[in-house]
């Protein structure tokens, strides 16, 4: 009755699963849009330097580190047009992380109802490596829409389906050709899933496998993968096989789970609770009758709980038995579209946890009223006997256990969220790292603002001296890119002056006398050295520091002209720390006449002493 109901009302059933959507991503949806204007971190700065700020003809062919996923880039390239600013340049990723709440809600719908759409959309858009990995600027946040997409692709065909086959075969040859040229390593993903889709495919249909679409899967793939050949060298280099090995593969899966479910151990345990609970009911209510009703809802996931399995395993460990097989071991984020998979399964089992018991409390009080005990009370609007249809497939589903399913998993997982901030910046005092599967920039990261702070201050202090910034090489592509494009007009600064003002910025996992020393600089030789402000990961210092001779002139000495991300910064690991070469050369095709201005108001010194940047601090000579 409740299925015929809603077949004849689809209108009502979308409206209403516009509205569960809506509530259930609200809250993911905002978490987002908070970190529009977040500071651009290491990979991001090099990325946009290196890679996003060229033409597209150059993107396409210029694979010189993994930074470019290329497809996303092409698309940061375009948005770059638009602004250089970090909220329109986070747009997409906004947009991302919305199509891929969309995805999970229609996912966990089609598996365990209204009730698995709220669970799954809260679970994926309340996982911290979401909400960090999604609206960075790179490809990350494009391959979890791709993978998601192809994800519901993937889910079995039902009699009556409405998706035309030709949609189908369309949408699994894009996405599957843009997931893999959007980044190499999503092969991963894309492999064991084909796989899955062309096994259902040929054990319902074998004489019409070709007219299915596994065979499309199979010419996205390819095509994804020719998309390469002209960086097919770079990408060879690049490669990172490093032979089979179970344990370090195996280390990858642990560490995967650790980052992806660190913040739903509650909810997990929660949810193997209800289902041993509901389990125990069951036994009871078994032992006092003979037989025990199953409401249409739970014999429904039964019948698909094998397909369930396969699907969620399929896109969750799939990939890691895949790179396993082919003796590849990337870093854990590049597993990142398998989240997809994991939230969406956790949120179904969790839904189904919560199915069972309030389907077991509905027969409770039935059997209660039956035998007399609730005959005075009238039934209320909307309920149904445990005979009609159950939680997942109806149209008259409850929608207060989904609205309280979805606060409750908010509750168990939003302590969490806030407290983020403070575990993560414990674990960077402990760690001198600055990436991983937490992203080690995602909180209190502020080079923009301790870049601003530094020039109010040398604007102050470096009147008729000498300026000079110092800063270690790990930090150098985000500090050297807003030094650059927060640059001052107008500046009183004399490069010749003997009197020379340093000012340091320290990250957290260092002093300022490590810093110093690196320039053998001691606090014996400053006249004075003196904090200027705490800016979450990052400490402003200033030393004065008298010269015994003025700068000599000639040394090769280049304009720092910038624009934006009109700029082009380099490392040049062999000869300098910092080379000059690549400061002197905007990006100036024709298309960006007009939009360029210099600002030949400080200069860039290539040092003369020869050593690795990885051993030395960079320093920027303004």
């Amino acid at each position: 009755m409740g299925r015929q109901a809603e077949l004849a009302n689809p209108s009502r059933e979308r409206h209403t699963s516009s509205q569960f959507w809506i509530l259930a991503a609200c809250l993911p949806i905002c978490l987002c849009a908070a970190r529009l204007n977040a500071d651009l971190w290491h990979d991001e700065a090099y990325t946009l330097v290196n890679f996003a700020s060229h033409p597209v003809a150059r993107i396409v062919t210029d694979y010189s580190a993994p930074n470019n996923h290329i497809l996303y880039t092409i698309i940061l390239h375009a948005t770059y047009l638009i602004s250089d600013q970090e909220f329109v340049l986070r747009l997409p990723g906004l947009g991302f992380a919305i199509g891929c709440l969309i995805c999970a809600f229609l996912a966990g719908k089609f598996w365990a109802g209204l009730l698995g759409g709220v669970a799954a959309t809260v679970w994926l858009g309340l996982t911290q490596m979401f909400l960090i990995h999604v609206m960075e600027l790179r490809g990350y946040g494009l391959s979890l829409l791709l993978a998601a997409i192809l994800a519901l692709l993937a889910l079995p065909r039902e009699s009556g389906h409405k998706n035309p086959m030709t949609f189908r075969r369309v949408g699994a040859f894009l996405a599957s050709w843009a997931i893999v040229y959007t980044i190499p390593t999503n092969l991963l993903v894309v492999i064991p899933l084909g796989g899955l889709v062309l096994f259902w495919e040929g054990r319902a249909a074998p004489a019409g496998l070709v007219r299915g679409q596994s065979p499309w899967w199979v010419a996205g793939t390819c095509a994804g993968v020719l998309s390469y050949l002209p960086v097919r060298e770079q990408l060879r280099q690049a490669a990172s096989g490093t032979g089979w090995d179970v344990v370090a593969n195996a280390r990858l899966l642990v560490d995967f789970f650790r980052a992806a479910c660190y913040d739903w151990w509650p909810a997990i345990g929660l949810a193997m609770a209800l289902l041993a609970i509901s389990g125990l009911i069951q036994l009871w209510e078994k032992s006092r009758q003979s037989s025990a009703h199953v409401g249409p809802c739970l014999e429904n996931f039964k019948c698909k709980s094998g397909h369930f399995l396969a699907w969620a395993l399929a896109g969750t460990l799939g990939p890691f038995i895949v790179a396993a097989a082919l003796g590849v071991r990337p870093f854990v984020r590049n597993f990142f579209p398998c989240l997809f998979f994991l939230a969406t399964g956790c949120g179904v089992i969790f839904a189904q946890a919560v199915n069972k018991i309030a389907r077991l409390s509905a027969q409770a009080k039935l059997r209660l009223r039956n035998e007399g005990n609730l005959a005075t009370m009238p039934p209320r609007a909307g309920e149904k006997s445990a005979s009609g249809p159950g939680l997942d497939q109806s149209q008259e589903e409850n929608w207060q256990v989904a609205l309280a399913t979805g606060f409750v998993l908010t509750l168990l997982v939003l302590p969490q969220l806030l407290t983020y901030p403070d575990r993560l910046a414990e674990r960077r005092r402990r760690e001198r790292v600055q990436d991983g599967y937490y992203n080690f920039y995602a909180a209190r990261y502020g080079p923009r603002t301790t870049v601003q702070a530094l020039y109010r201050f040398a604007n102050a202090f470096g009147k008729g001296r000498n300026v000079r910034v110092i800063f270690p090489p790990l930090e150098y592509y985000p500090l050297a890119y807003y030094l650059a494009r927060e640059h001052p007009r107008d500046i009183g600064w004399d490069p010749q002056a003997k009197e020379e003002v340093l000012f340091l910025i320290v990250p957290e996992y260092q002093a300022a006398e490590e810093v110093l020393k690196t320039h053998e600089i001691t606090l014996g030789d400053a006249e004075a050295i003196e904090f200027l402000g705490d800016f979450g990961f990052y400490q402003l210092y200033w030393v004065l520091k008298k010269r015994d001779k003025a700068l000599d002139t000639r040394d090769p000495v280049e304009p720092l002209r910038v624009r934006g991300l009109l700029m082009k910064l380099g490392v040049d690991q062999k000869n300098s720390l910092l080379s000059a070469r690549h400061l002197a050369n905007p990006l100036t095709p024709p298309s960006y006449h007009g939009k360029l201005r210099a600002l030949p108001c400080g200069t860039v010194a290539r040092p003369t002493t020869a050593e690795n940047h990885t051993g030395r601090s960079m320093f920027l000579l303004l």
